[in-house]
């Protein structure tokens, strides 16, 4: 299964409550799918400015804003990508980031 297949299945989750603790019943398949395209070539391309985005959300003191402030930020940019590539590129990018937010103290 491509593992955009596998970010419907994140949304068929969530559905229309994008609460965060249906945000947090989608975090195994956000993992799974955050531990492959980190493998990508645009992922390790891009891993300066992937960095630059984490810590731009990490000085966000309370973790649930912090995965509430990614997530927005996740649907805005699949909402605004003009192609299937640069919404692929959106889910190497951001997604791991909600990921790692996720699974920080």
């Amino acid at each position: 299964m491509d593992y955009m297949e596998k970010v419907v299945g994140i949304f068929d989750i969530i559905g229309e409550n994008d609460s965060l603790e249906n945000l947090m019943k989608a975090k195994p398949l956000i993992s799974e799918i955050s531990e492959y395209v980190k493998g990508t070539p645009l992922f390790q391309d891009a891993k300066d400015k992937y960095d630059e985005y984490l810590v731009s959300f990490m000085s966000i003191e309370d973790k649930e804003k912090r995965i509430r402030n990614i997530w927005t930020d996740f649907i805005c940019k699949i909402n605004d990508a003009p192609t299937r590539m640069h919404m692929r590129g959106v889910v190497i990018l951001v997604l791991p980031a909600l990921n790692e937010v996720m699974n920080s103290n």
